[in-house]
């Protein structure tokens, strides 16, 4: 039905144009064939973007001088989060299964087995984590986290990758997405809704809850559980989209991930909102960025010994949060970095695909950097 009324739409919009503007059939169709195909917002519309964006003075969305200011904002995100619970590295996984069969990823070589994490929240809000544990492993550990697209069975490739290395790979979805359910709620005068979308975790968000802990929470528990259960060198985080958004913040509040790879995920505010599709609900929280702008979570997620995120953007992203408008605020991030003297910030600019994905040109930076 959908895909009727879409054509609907389109020959209705064809036919419009057409014979409104006089315009050749065939010019027309390449027209908006060119629009739906467009490598990049940012990029095909540099010329009229980037002014808007040089009049921002980006030094005053960082509010990081030394690392007095690191604890005292990674403390305000932690309190906006968790409120008066606090973070926690005790708290543990609600259920455990090992050894769990899933057809899927029968077949991956050096898989000796996957263990499940089971998270029950607020809500009754559960999230889901595969842990894959290498069969000749080293001893380091790699989170993945997949992003709107659903499962993160759609991130096997990189974590076949990355097993097949001697990694082993927790993997996660996004709330409400993938094997996480998606519970039956009541919400005062509102009434009886099935969660469904991250917009409708506006109606849970109060002066005593945060609903941004449905995405953070399963992390810091995994983390945990790891802690206690492996003998693990360093812990990694690579997440694409919207699990790249998860990998920044996450990043930014837990010192304890070493090094984090966010892929062709969300740009600071000034620039995302200049963009014609508005970002999803937990991208855009004022009340979240009023603790800490994107440029503070950059300099969080890098600050610290042995401590680094390589942010890669896809040029040529099929999606979003592509092209060269990093440029406007890398200068600030690396001298703000030079100043504290303590971790590291690049940006990788991926130049070979146009995908919104993590590539096998992504995939051996990570690897070569993870391997230092």
């Amino acid at each position: 039905m959908k895909v009727i009324v879409v054509a609907i739409i389109v020959i209705f919009i064809l036919g419009y144009s057409i014979g409104s503007n006089s315009i050749p059939f065939d010019d027309t169709v390449k027209s908006y064939y060119s629009k739906l195909t467009a490598p990049n917002y940012y990029e095909q519309n540099l010329d009229q973007i980037l002014p808007i964006l040089y009049e921002t003075n980006v030094q005053s969305l960082i509010h990081i001088d030394n690392e007095a200011d690191i604890a005292k904002i990674r403390n305000q995100l932690i309190d906006y989060v968790w409120k008066e619970e606090g973070f926690s590295k005790n708290k543990m996984p609600s259920k455990i299964e090992h050894d769990v069969k899933d057809e899927r990823y029968e077949g991956i070589i050096n898989l000796e087995k996957i263990d499940k994490i089971t998270l029950t929240m607020e809500y009754g809000v559960e999230s889901y984590a595969y842990i894959f544990v290498a069969d000749q492993k080293n001893e380091d550990i790699i989170l993945y986290h997949q992003g709107h697209d659903g499962d993160f069975v759609n991130g096997k490739k990189t974590i076949e990758f990355f097993l097949e290395k001697g990694y082993s790979v927790v993997a996660f979805s996004m709330p409400l997405l993938g094997m996480n359910n998606q519970p039956i709620i009541n919400v005062e005068n509102i009434g009886t809704i099935k969660l469904t979308d991250h917009e409708q975790f506006r109606l849970l968000d109060s002066d005593d809850f945060s609903s941004i802990k449905f995405f953070l929470e399963p992390i810091m528990v995994a983390v945990n559980y790891i802690e206690n259960n492996y003998n693990s060198n360093s812990i990694f985080m690579i997440g694409i989209s919207g699990g790249g958004w998860t990998t920044t913040i996450y990043s930014a509040i837990d010192d304890r991930i070493n090094k984090s790879f966010p892929v062709g995920t969300m740009l600071p505010l000034f620039i995302s909102l200049n963009a014609p599709a508005m970002p999803h609900y937990e991208s855009v929280l004022l009340e979240l960025y009023e603790k800490a702008s994107y440029l503070d979570l950059y300099i969080l997620s890098s600050f610290g010994e042995n401590r680094e995120q390589i942010k890669i953007i896809n040029k040529f992203d099929s999606c979003c949060h592509g092209g060269i408008s990093y440029q406007v605020f890398e200068e600030e991030i690396m001298e703000t970095m030079i100043k504290l003297n303590n971790g590291n910030f690049t940006i990788f600019l991926d130049d070979t695909h146009n995908g919104h994905k993590i590539s096998d040109v992504a995939l051996q930076v990570i690897l070569e950097n993870i391997r230092k």
